[in-house]
């Protein structure tokens, strides 16, 4: 399944390519959509963002139409990346950030390394060093030997961080390229748990593999946390781990950081969060959940969120506990049977499919039912999504109908993301305040939608784009026979 991502931003300039890092499809827009307080003003939409249909909030009206979220389908070469070297021992949960560099033209990956596990009644395992691999189509890996730290004696490795820093109790779970952040130096920013300190610390480096620590502890909390470069709002985001609710606190200068918000995320139901991530979706943000089932044998699975904010989260749906998970447990037998989890990075695009990366446990997160030969043996695996394909509407052959609320775009033309291929069709028409639609922007007016595409032209007979509208707030009012819709965009 599919979509896309452009991450290779360059200093302040935001770069769409075909393949593209570490966040979501339209991470290139600023933060210009916004709606009144009360919601009851029109979005303006950034160029180019898609409009995806998780939260429904832009949605005015579903006339029979259902809202279907999508799973994302596992790689079969699963997984892709797991211990071999002896200072990768099955260890702590393989914790690792993915991202995709484009000035390198590489996928790059940080990833947790664990020197000896002593299996025993009481597991006990480390310390940790913190390793580097590279890959061009992220499924097949490499560990350059990078001569940067000793191991037994030599110098032929991967290891970025050595076991000297912090006893080699740390655990980076997020490692990322900045965007828009002005010092060379601090190109690269990771963020991570001491167990020594029992503090989050942050670090920097100008190339992803020489670092520099901060002084101390930044702010307190515990393990599994993530961190999000937030290019819509220009700040940094430290999800912290709290059970539910969560914590996050936020900074301008990755510095200086606010106090703690415990209202990230909430929710009333059974389990709670083990940790999350957020990351920003076009104009809006999407997340990812670790969700920890303590009611139903210490279960973790990979399941989606939704935000408008980037601090403030929620499930994605009515039904998001109960519902299959965004990245499926595996069947019996399998290397992810008994969890899935996020990992410290966002999805990474790739033409027009998503690449998710996870890790993944054979093992329950419940200490007493582990095998006493193996502490947390976890790989990391890869699955796949369509472009903006978390959740789409769909209609059957006796049509349906989507209305948005009022919004307002700049010149372009209309281009959507829809399966609508066999015995099936999507139109479009343009609706003014008064929900009548505009002279040459009709349904009757527009050519039918009839491939299964993440980026087909709607054009009328008389109108190729949008120009003569933008400004002006409107309605969209998409007809969908036997079709699915996932997204639209102004471009």
């Amino acid at each position: 399944m599919n979509w896309r991502v452009p991450f290779n931003v360059t200093r302040r300039k935001f770069l769409q390519t075909g393949i593209s890092g570490a966040a979501a499809y339209g991470l290139a827009h600023r933060a210009t959509a916004v709606s009144a307080a009360d919601g009851s003003g029109p979005y303006r939409i950034s160029r180019g963002s898609p409009q995806i249909f998780v939260d429904l909030e832009r949605v005015e009206k579903l006339e029979n139409v259902r809202q279907i979220f999508h799973q994302a389908q596992k790689h079969a070469n699963n997984p892709v990346l797991r211990g071999e070297r002896p200072w990768e021992a099955a260890g702590y949960g393989f914790v690792h950030s993915v991202i995709y560099d484009e000035d390198d033209k590489l996928f790059k990956c940080w990833y947790q390394g664990v020197i000896g596990c002593q299996a025993g009644p009481v597991h006990s395992y480390g310390p940790h060093v913190l390793c580097y691999a590279t890959s061009t189509d992220g499924i097949h890996w490499e560990r350059p030997n990078l001569g940067l730290h000793e191991f037994e004696g030599s110098r032929d490795n991967n290891i970025v961080i050595p076991t000297t820093y912090h006893n080699g109790k740390d655990h980076w779970e997020s490692v990322l390229k900045d965007p828009f952040g002005e010092d060379d130096d601090a190109r690269y920013k990771g963020f991570g748990w001491s167990s020594l300190t029992g503090g989050l610390h942050t670090m920097t480096s100008p190339d992803g593999l020489h670092w520099k620590h901060s002084q101390g502890i930044v702010v307190p909390g515990g393990d599994a946390q993530a961190m999000m470069i937030d290019p819509l709002r220009q700040r940094y985001v430290l999800f912290v781990r709290g059970g539910h609710p969560t914590g996050v606190h936020h900074s301008s200068d990755y510095v200086h950081w606010s106090p703690r918000d415990n209202d990230a995320l909430r929710w009333d139901g059974p389990g709670s969060c083990y940790n999350q991530v957020g990351f920003a979706y076009g104009d809006t943000y999407l997340g990812i959940l670790s969700y920890y089932q303590t009611h139903n044998e210490h279960l973790i699975d990979a399941r989606l969120l939704t935000s408008r904010d980037g601090l403030h989260y929620k499930l994605a749906g009515p039904d998001a506990l109960t519902r299959p998970a965004l990245v499926p447990l595996g069947e019996i037998g399998d290397w992810d049977r008994l969890q899935t989890r996020l990992s410290g990075a966002p999805p990474v695009a790739v033409g027009d499919q998503l690449y998710i990366f996870y890790r993944g446990f054979s093992t329950s997160h419940n200490k007493q039912n582990r095998p006493r030969d193996q502490y947390f043996a976890g790989a990391m695996g890869m699955a796949t999504l369509r472009r903006d394909g978390f959740a789409s509407l769909a209609a059957g052959f006796d049509g349906g109908r989507v209305t948005t609320r009022p919004i307002v775009f700049e010149e372009g033309a209309l281009r959507i993301n829809a399966k609508a291929r066999f015995h099936a069709n999507v139109t479009v028409e343009v609706l003014d305040e008064r929900e009548q639609p505009i002279r040459g922007y009709s349904a009757a007016d527009c050519a039918p939608c009839r491939e299964d595409s993440v980026d087909q032209l709607v054009t009328w007979k008389d109108n190729s784009n949008l120009n003569r509208l933008a400004g002006r707030p409107v309605k969209l009012r998409f007809d969908l026979v036997n079709a699915r819709l996932y997204s639209y965009r102004v471009v």
